[in-house]
C-alpha cells in the first residue's frame, strides 16, 4: 500500500494578484504523492498550505495552465475521483463536499473546536454527520477514541469544554474528531506548532498509535519541525518556490535539510 499512488497532480498552478503584480504560489507540472505518511517542509509562504487545501478540496487551482488542463486524481480505496470534474459546476461542488466529508480528516495548528460543546460532544458531532450514524453508536465510538488518546482516564476530560483544556488536550480532541470518521487521508497543517515539547511528543505518539490502528489512513503533514518529520514520515518533501520535490532518504539529515530550507 505504501508505494501506491494516492494523488496524481498535473498542470497545477495557483496565482494571486498583489500590489506588485501576479505571484505564483504553487506551480506543479507533474507529481505523484504516495500512500503512507508524507511530511512537507519549507519556509513560510512557499505554497505548502495552499497545496494541502487543494488536495483536501478546499481550494481550486487556476483554471488555465499553459501546458494543458489542470488535473488532480485522488485514488480512493474503491475508485478514482477526478477533481477537475468537481471544480466545474455548483452541482459538482456539492459532490466535493461529500467527498471531503467521507474521505478526509483535517487538523490545524489551532484546534478549531466548538467552544459551546464539550470535548466528547465535539467528537460525537463529527461522527453523527457521517452516514447518518446513530447517536448511541457515535457516543460509544467517541468515548473509545478519547480513551485511546488518554482524555478519559481516572480524570474524565471528555466532559470539559475547550477553554478548560490545555493546548495538548485540545489538539488530542481535534485528532479524535478527525479520526472518528476513519478517513482515508488525514491532512495536518502544523498540528504541533503551538505545543511545548512534552505535549508535542504526546500528540505525535498518538498520531503514530492511531495510524497503526488504522493502517489504511494516509497522512499528509505540513510542518516546520524537521526532527518531527524525520522521526514520523515515510517520505519527506521539500517545497521551494511553489514546487514540490522528494528528499532522498540518504539526505535525511537535520543540518542538511535546515541549510536547504534556508537557501530556498
Amino acid at each position: 500500500m505504501m508505494n501506491d499512488v494516492l494523488f496524481h497532480l498535473e498542470n497545477i498552478r495557483k496565482t494571486y494578484c498583489t500590489d506588485k503584480g501576479e505571484r505564483i504560489i504553487l506551480d506543479i507540472p507533474s507529481l505523484d504523492l504516495l500512500c503512507g505518511i508524507s511530511c512537507i517542509l519549507g519556509i513560510s509562504g512557499v505554497g505548502k498550505t495552499t497545496l494541502l487545501a487543494m488536495l483536501g478540496l478546499l481550494e481550486e487551482p487556476d483554471p488555465i495552465h499553459p501546458d494543458g488542463e489542470p488535473q488532480i486524481v485522488y485514488h480512493a480505496q474503491n475508485q478514482k475521483i477526478l477533481y477537475q470534474k468537481l471544480w466545474r459546476s455548483w452541482w459538482n461542488r456539492r459532490k466535493a463536499v461529500q467527498v471531503r466529508g467521507d474521505e478526509f480528516g483535517f487538523i490545524y495548528q489551532e484546534s478549531h473546536l466548538f467552544g459551546h460543546l464539550t470535548a466528547l460532544q465535539n467528537v460525537i458531532l463529527a461522527r453523527c454527520m457521517q452516514n447518518h450514524c446513530p447517536k448511541h453508536q457515535a457516543v460509544e465510538e467517541s468515548r473509545s477514541l478519547l480513551t485511546d488518546l488518554q482524555l478519559i482516564t481516572d480524570i474524565d476530560r471528555s466532559q470539559s469544554y475547550p477553554e478548560e483544556l490545555s493546548g495538548g488536550e485540545r489538539q488530542r480532541v481535534a485528532l479524535a474528531r478527525a479520526m472518528i470518521k476513519h478517513p482515508n487521508v488525514l491532512f495536518c497543517d502544523e498540528p504541533t506548532g503551538n505545543l511545548d515539547e512534552v505535549n508535542k511528543d504526546l500528540v505525535i505518539s498518538k498520531f503514530k498509535a492511531l495510524q497503526a490502528k488504522y493502517p489504511n489512513c494516509s497522512i499528509i503533514m505540513v510542518t516546520h519541525d524537521i526532527s518531527l518529520a524525520i522521526q514520523f514520515a515515510d517520505r519527506l518533501y521539500m517545497m521551494k518556490k511553489g514546487r514540490l520535490a522528494i528528499i532522498p532518504k540518504e539526505n535525511w539529515d537535520k543540518m542538511k535539510i535546515r541549510a536547504e530550507i534556508k537557501n530556498a
